[in-house]
């Protein structure tokens, strides 16, 4: 039984794996056959200027991005060595979020008002 179910997944994913390459091939062909019109000289001046302004543009949004990256990770670490100098021992981000997760549940049970009381 075993053999069998195993057997039928890979026969699966071989299945899968031979329709996507179908479907590569056949997407693939199409953009290919679409033969442009010759441009002139001054379309092509003017098409490369613009990709030159789109390029620098994207150019400077990936720098401002990892700029950004660089930033936030700097600040995150930060915050985990004041974490660790109050803790005073090595703690996870997991167990961290644990703790909190906690004691926020048991002052909720503190603040938590009667079922009879109106206010």
């Amino acid at each position: 039984m075993t053999a069998i179910g195993m057997g039928l997944v890979f026969i699966a994913i071989l299945a899968l794996w031979g329709m996507m390459d179908v479907m590569v091939k056949i997407t693939s062909g199409s953009s290919q056959s679409v033969e442009a019109e010759p441009a002139s000289s001054s379309e092509i001046t003017s098409t490369s200027e613009n990709e030159l302004h789109v390029r620098s543009t994207l150019n400077n949004y990936s720098r401002l991005a990892a700029v950004t990256a660089v930033a936030i990770a700097l600040q995150l670490k930060k915050q985990a060595e004041v974490v660790k100098k109050e803790s005073g021992q090595n703690v996870s981000a997991w167990q961290l979020v644990r703790r909190t997760n906690i004691l926020n549940q048991a002052a909720n049970l503190i603040k938590r008002k009667s079922r009879g009381s109106e206010l």
